[in-house]
């Protein structure tokens, strides 16, 4: 029998298979290889960007508006143009978010925003991003002037501004305006406010005595709740 007729065939046999299996266990170790790479540095992938909350909407959807490297200010003066024009300015954004999130945040909050850079974003005017993750910081320590909280008075009675919105259903009748104003401490007559320009009318709130709270229109559809003195100071002092 020739020998070497049944061996040379069986020694590329043995060859071809021992070939396959390892092209098959390589092709098995780079895939998982390439799934685990993928899986550690998604999250490392985001970007962060650390901010104030300047605005806070209800519609169309729960949003925030957030401006980075902004210097402290009473926001509660601005319209919600006067607030869309920084964010354009300083590369702010609205920011999607849930109720919780939503309801834990203050206007003058510091947060800190990490983003998907591969998710796109809506083209506004600002932008509406869609954060993967939101950290409350603290809320921001703005004052105006040397002032320790901001406030209206009316009836000789001083109310502290809230962040707090009322809804344009709560409001009642007109009951007065600012009628001057100054961010200098100081005693001032009359319905003096120490962050609201002259002009800013306030509210009585349907079903609150006005000896708890009142109502202040910052802008057209826009409300907040100013508490009297000593409960506002509990809430806004710093």
């Amino acid at each position: 029998m020739n020998y070497q007729t049944i061996i040379f065939p069986l020694a590329i046999l043995l060859l071809c298979i021992a070939g396959c299996g390892t092209t098959t266990n390589e092709t098995v170790d780079v895939n998982t290889n390439q799934t685990g790479t993928i899986d550690q540095t998604e999250s490392e992938e985001w970007i962060t960007m650390e901010g104030i909350v300047i605005e806070k909407k209800t519609e169309p959807e729960y949003q925030l508006l957030v401006v980075p490297n902004l210097d402290k200010e009473p926001f509660s003066t601005k319209s919600e143009e006067e607030l869309q024009s920084i964010a354009m300015q300083q590369d702010g954004a609205y920011y999607r978010i849930g109720a919780e999130i939503f309801n834990n945040v203050e206007v003058g909050t510091a947060v800190v925003i990490s983003l998907d850079p591969s998710k796109p974003q809506l083209e506004m005017a600002p932008p509406i991003r869609f954060p993967e993750d939101i950290e409350i910081k603290a809320h921001s320590t703005t004052s105006s002037g040397s002032w320790a909280y901001e406030f209206v008075r009316w009836n000789d009675e001083s109310y502290v501004i809230t962040d707090k919105v009322v809804d344009k259903s709560e409001i009642g009748e007109e009951i007065g305006m600012v009628t001057s104003h100054s961010d200098k401490e100081g005693a001032y007559a009359g319905n003096f406010s120490n962050a609201l320009e002259k002009g800013k009318k306030y509210y009585k709130i349907n079903g609150v005595d006005t000896e708890e709270a009142i109502a202040i229109g910052l802008n057209e559809g826009m409300y907040v709740k100013a508490l009297i003195s000593e409960k506002g100071k509990e809430m806004n002092v710093k």
